[in-house]
């Protein structure tokens, strides 16, 4: 006997096992745990066994990006300012301030 057509949506089940290693926090970042908690732990220092009681934020895909795009530019930005023999360039003083260096 076939089973009839179910009425309306399916609710969609949560993945358990997603659901316990990722958090998501107040503001909308995904949070996950550090590995390598497990065992192995006697000999390593106290300061490395509190780093791993802290989360990680999960890089997703457009902030990998985003990063790459900065760091692309701070390329750029290097490279004109490079210093060369024949024109005036920008000295980077304390602080991150430029000064005009003829």
């Amino acid at each position: 006997m076939p089973r009839k057509a179910p009425k309306g949506k399916y609710k969609l089940k949560t993945h358990r096992a997603t659901a316990k290693r990722f958090k998501v926090t107040g503001s909308g970042k995904l949070m996950r745990t550090k590995g390598g908690k497990g065992h192995l732990r006697r000999n390593t220092s106290k300061r490395s066994k509190a780093l791993f009681s802290k989360g990680v934020e999960v890089k997703t895909q457009r902030r990998r990006s985003e990063n790459q795009r900065h760091h692309e530019a701070d390329q750029a930005t290097r490279a004109l300012l490079a210093p060369s023999s024949a024109q005036s360039v920008f000295v980077r003083e304390s602080r991150g301030i430029l000064k005009w260096q003829e």
